[in-house]
């Protein structure tokens, strides 16, 4: 950056190095710098899909979307080839939740194997709650990238979204083999085995979890509301409370201490 500002001293009209400043303070995450380096470049010379490209880029970073989205389809209208364009472009849809917009654009940027599309095509859908498709875009992403254990992660809880619960561990357990330590698909799985009726497994699942995040709330209230439907509402509720030392105010920790809290009662009468 240091060497392209002491060009644009000798040359002002030198556009390469106005965008060259850009670039560099895009990579150092300076996006408000970045921006009138990339229109000085851009004053000298217009019609550069890659300056339309990084100025778009920029204005995502610091939040005007609009703007990103104008700098995008201009590139695009310039080369419709342009596959960063587009990707980028399908980021911001999905910023703004303009799911169906997203696709179009990320269905675009597929090709020269652009894993990242797929999974951003995968999250459209799974956002849509187009399960089924979801699925098959997370899908091709994992052909696409092998070690995409988010991705996989995905597959999990689109099937999970469709009750295919032994289908979704499977997918999760794919993600564990890349990242054994990998805690949303240990969640996530914990929570598919509860939904497929061992709750036990869910248990071990959740126990691996607290032992890498002891502060996973989520991860503890379930454990004990697990212990419930095995019938043990005593070490449910030790769980729970240990959720609330974290959160005390938790809803969803506070209703299911009192579910456990009656059924103790109930057995304890019993």
């Amino acid at each position: 950056m240091k060497y392209c500002e002491e060009a644009v001293k000798l040359d002002p009209n030198y556009h390469y190095a106005w965008h060259s400043v850009g670039w560099a303070l895009n990579k150092l995450q300076r996006y408000q710098e970045a921006i009138p380096n990339f229109k000085k470049a851009m004053k000298i010379i217009s019609g550069r899909t890659d300056y339309l490209h990084d100025l778009g880029f920029a204005y995502q970073k610091t939040g005007k979307l609009k703007k990103a989205i104008d700098c995008y389809e201009k590139s695009v209208k310039i080369d419709p080839k342009f596959q960063d364009g587009w990707f980028d472009m399908g980021i911001t849809y999905l910023e703004l939740k303009d799911f169906h917009k997203a696709i179009d654009c990320l269905e675009k940027a597929t090709g020269k194997k652009n894993c990242k599309a797929y999974s951003a095509i995968g999250y459209a859908y799974l956002s849509l709650e187009v399960y089924p498709k979801a699925v098959k875009s997370y899908q091709k992403a994992v052909r696409c990238d092998p070690k995409d254990k988010i991705s996989m992660n995905y597959v999990g809880v689109a099937y999970s979204n469709q009750d295919k619960h032994k289908l979704a561990i499977k997918w999760y357990q794919k993600a564990l083999k890349i990242d054994p330590k990998y805690i949303d698909a240990l969640y996530n799985q914990g929570v598919a085995y509860g939904s497929d009726g061992d709750h036990q497994k869910g248990i071990e699942c959740f126990d691996k979890v607290i032992k890498l995040d002891p502060n996973n709330i989520e991860a503890w209230y379930n454990m004990g509301l697990f212990y419930g439907d095995l019938e043990d509402p005593k070490k449910g509720i030790e769980c729970v409370e240990e959720a609330l030392k974290l959160d005390s105010n938790n809803d969803e920790a506070l209703r299911v201490l009192a579910l456990l809290k009656l059924m103790k009662e109930n057995l304890d009468s019993n």
